[in-house]
């Protein structure tokens, strides 16, 4: 949700897209993937913009030794921006590489 936030107003389309590619790359079901955009949504409240949400959910996922579904998130991330990023999303990617440098 974060991601797809920091390329101007993400469309409906974008929101289609994140649901099937979380639902393929997470293996989850159809209330999963919903309840994952929802919670989402929630988290980029609390943290007061994507930018911040986004950090701070790749910071959290180091913690819980997300490095080894590092690659998920990433291709979940090309998914969405097929090939065509944003500045905001290059500067929020080159941030997670930051963050997991060994990867």
């Amino acid at each position: 949700m974060a991601f797809l936030g920091l390329d101007d107003l993400p469309t409906k389309d974008q929101y289609d897209r994140l649901h099937v590619l979380l639902r393929s790359k997470l293996r989850c079901s159809e209330d999963d993937a919903k309840e994952i955009q929802v919670y989402g949504r929630w988290v980029i409240q609390q943290c007061g913009g994507e930018l911040e949400a986004f950090n701070r959910v790749a910071r959290r996922l180091k913690k819980l030794n997300g490095a080894d579904h590092l690659d998920i998130a990433q291709d979940i991330f090309g998914g969405l921006a097929e090939d065509r990023l944003s500045e905001r999303q290059k500067d929020a990617v080159t941030d997670m590489m930051r963050i997991f440098p060994n990867n």
